[in-house]
């Protein structure tokens, strides 16, 4: 079940992973502009969200899409593509290599399929509802970490966090604390990934877009994690403000935030 559209969104983030490899530390630094103080954007985020929207539309065009770069369009009734196609693109653009493709399709009920594609790595991670999750064609789970004490932990901010910098930055001393390292790379996306295939034990950051996780928490969900906001409920659909990770550290990361 669901084959068709998985199919589609590996091909359709793989399509936009190849084609950010030939801009990668060659971007025209005159392509390079701002959608608000330190929001980056270059050819190369437009170019792959172009190749993204046409590979979906062409195998499945009564979907709706919705692109950090082009925004929203088709039928609100259909299930709609959710993509981010450059995620991590300050680092893109530093040439610092750590950033990826996230494609996902949502209905009602939330993340139906999706896919994370790291072309620096050739690492691919894909999820579909009910079905599990694959890292590069095998199955995955998150770590066995118990809880927060020795965890290995994946968080990030960025500087459009403005005052709430100050909130977020109050999370980190009693984490810290606990936590055998805290590792802020620079892709919501890959973040998740890597917790979904048990490199990190958890996660949380506040401030996210749906693009930055649509894919993401799928590849969680199916890798046998948990999701929720800071104070265990599930908003974090809609406030961008999440925890991921084992059942355990999960846990254990709520109750520190709250704390």
């Amino acid at each position: 079940m669901y084959e068709a559209q998985r199919e589609a969104c590996v091909a359709a983030a793989q399509a936009g992973g190849q084609l950010l490899m030939t801009y990668f530390r060659k971007v025209d630094p005159k392509t390079i502009s701002e959608k608000s103080k330190h929001d980056l954007v270059s050819e190369a985020d437009r170019a792959s969200e172009a190749v993204i929207k046409a590979e979906l539309a062409r195998r499945f065009p009564q979907y709706a899409f919705l692109g950090e770069e082009t925004g929203a369009t088709g039928p609100a009734d259909q299930p709609t593509w959710i993509a981010d196609p450059l995620d991590g693109t300050l680092n893109f653009i530093q040439g610092f290599p750590h950033w990826c493709v996230s494609v996902a399709l949502w209905d009602q009920d939330g993340p139906l399929v999706g896919c994370i594609y790291d072309p620096l790595r050739e690492d691919l991670f894909v999820a579909v509802r009910g079905q599990g999750a694959t890292w590069n064609g095998a199955p995955m789970s998150v770590s066995a970490q118990a809880g927060l004490d020795g965890a290995f932990l994946a968080t990030g901010f960025a500087w459009q966090l403005g005052d709430k910098f100050a909130e977020f930055s109050r999370t980190l001393t009693p984490i810290f604390h606990r936590a055998k390292g805290i590792r802020r790379a620079g892709s919501a996306a890959l973040d998740l990934a890597h917790t979904a295939c048990g490199i990190y034990d958890g996660y949380w950051e506040m401030g996210l877009k749906k693009w930055d996780f649509a894919a993401g928490v799928l590849l969680v969900q199916e890798a046998g994690g948990e999701l929720s906001d800071w104070q265990g409920n599930g908003t974090w659909t809609e406030t961008g403000i999440m925890v991921a990770g084992t059942p355990g550290v999960r846990r254990d990361l709520v109750a520190s935030l709250q704390s």
